[in-house]
């Protein structure tokens, strides 16, 4: 499904945008975790220590998606809070449209494309409105997609 179809919505200048693609490279993550079905769960999530959360607030109060977790406690004892956004409406409607608008720089660009493929074929999978099975092409491609993801994630030594 192209995404030329997706319009970003007005609600968002150019200040938000970039601020929001430089932030998302650095400290945000593309994640796609598996469905009942076989499909993917794709899901975007930022995590800030708890005592710097306002910011993960400001993003959820302007996108108008999404929710914020509890602090959880980490192994260093300093607690981490979380946005994220798993609604794959919001995802393809909201979040796709502003990643085209505001491209990720690092290589996480990379990430995104896989990721991207995926939260399109849950959007045009769920579009008609009516559950059906997942073929075993659509699980097969989430399967490889979650495994690439991984690879691109793994630190890459170029020296």
């Amino acid at each position: 499904m192209p995404t030329n179809n997706l319009q970003l919505p007005n609600r968002f200048d150019d200040k938000f945008g970039s601020w929001f693609g430089g932030f998302f490279d650095g400290e945000g993550s593309l994640i796609v975790g598996k469905c009942r079905n076989g499909l993917g769960a794709p899901r975007i999530r930022i995590g800030q220590r708890s005592d710097d959360q306002q910011v993960l607030y400001f993003i959820k109060n302007t996108l108008c998606i999404g929710n914020v977790t509890p602090p959880y406690p980490t192994q260093k004892g300093k607690p981490v809070t979380y946005y994220q956004v798993t609604k794959n409406k919001d995802l393809a409607e909201i979040i796709i449209p502003l990643f085209e608008a505001y491209p990720l720089r690092s290589k996480k660009s990379e990430q995104y494309l896989i990721w991207k493929e995926e939260v399109l074929r849950k959007y045009k999978y769920f579009l008609d409105g009516k559950s059906r099975k997942a073929t075993q092409e659509e699980i097969e491609l989430t399967q490889k997609s979650i495994f690439i993801l991984n690879q691109l994630r793994e630190y890459r030594n170029h020296t």
